[in-house]
Order: structure tokens, then C-alpha cells, then sequence
């Protein structure tokens, strides 16, 4: 069930009683009714515990928290270009899914999405399928070299170097 009414871009703290509570960003589009989806990160004792957590198993849930993004004033009837990094790629998430329920609303969405690992691109695969997510364009990448140690599946304490994306259809608009 809908927990409440948000705007895409922004979050919810989730409390575990007696672990803890966490700051997560609400990954759904507010016009999905049925339910609401977050993208947790398996990184402290409350996203473990969340995890791990059982059908049935009751949370407390706070929010919505922060103001979100101009989805419905500044942005509609405008080209889009989405950057997000890792994890980065959750509060935007939203927005994207927003978007996408309301296409006709938008001009041309474009995203470029990067990360360390593997392990760090969240729902590469659902961003990269055009039926799921039907971007104009959708840049991914690796930033890194795997090295043996992780096998490009966990992060590592190697170096990243900069990259500089360059794209001819990366072009800003003229909205």
C-alpha cells in the first residue's frame, strides 16, 4: 500500500525499532498508487537489517522529506539530461519514472549514468531495457578497470581516473 503522497526527487527516513533509522530516497513515481519502491544499499546495520527483513516484518516509515524536483513547473515541456553517479542514481530515479508515466509532458530525456563497479550501477538493467525505461538515450558506463581482486563485481580501493563523457547526441536544448 501507498504509504503517502510525494513529489519525485524525494525521501523517506525508514526506522527499524531497535536498529536504527535511515535516510533512503523514494524510487517510485508518485503515480504509481499501489505500493511505493526504494533503492537500498546494503551499507550499515539498518539497510542490512532491511535487507534481510522478512515478508510481514513491520518498519516505521517517515516523510515525504526535502522539496524534490521541479517535475510539474520548471522542467515541464523542457529536453531533459539526467547525470547521476553509483548510488546517485536513486533520487532521480523518481523523476525519471515520473517522466516516463507522463512522456508527452517532456522533449527529449536524456541519461548518462556511471559508476566505480558493476556493483554500484543500480537498476542498469531495468534503465537499459527501452520497454522499462524508454529514455532517448541512456549512456552507462564503468569508470573504472576491474582488477582481478574484484572481477568488476565489487568495488575496490583503486584509483578512478577522470573521464569526460563526449556524446554528438548529448547536446543541450535550446528550452
Amino acid at each position: 500500500k501507498k504509504l503517502f503522497e510525494h513529489i519525485p526527487g524525494q525521501c523517506a527516513m525508514l526506522i527499524v525499532p531497535g536498529v536504527g533509522e535511515s535516510m533512503i530516497s523514494i524510487t517510485s513515481s508518485p503515480t504509481l498508487e499501489t505500493h511505493m519502491e526504494f533503492s537500498i544499499k546494503k551499507c550499515g546495520c539498518v539497510t542490512e537489517w532491511l535487507h534481510n527483513a522478512e515478508v510481514g516484518q513491520e518498519i516505521c516509515v517517515r516523510g515525504p522529506i526535502g522539496n524534490g524536483f521541479p517535475v510539474d513547473t520548471k522542467l515541464k515541456g523542457k529536453d531533459i539530461l539526467v547525470i547521476a553517479g553509483g548510488i546517485g542514481i536513486a533520487p532521480v530515479h523518481s523523476v525519471v519514472n515520473y517522466m516516463m508515466d507522463k512522456r508527452e509532458d517532456y522533449g527529449r530525456i536524456q541519461v548518462i549514468y556511471g559508476s566505480r563497479s558493476m556493483a554500484d550501477l543500480v537498476r542498469l538493467e531495468e534503465m537499459q531495457k527501452t520497454g522499462k525505461f524508454p529514455v532517448d538515450d541512456f549512456f552507462g558506463n564503468v569508470f573504472n578497470v576491474p582488477s582481478e581482486k574484484n572481477d568488476g563485481i565489487e568495488s575496490d580501493d583503486s584509483e578512478v581516473d577522470d573521464v569526460t563523457i563526449v556524446s554528438d547526441t548529448a547536446k543541450p536544448s535550446e528550452n
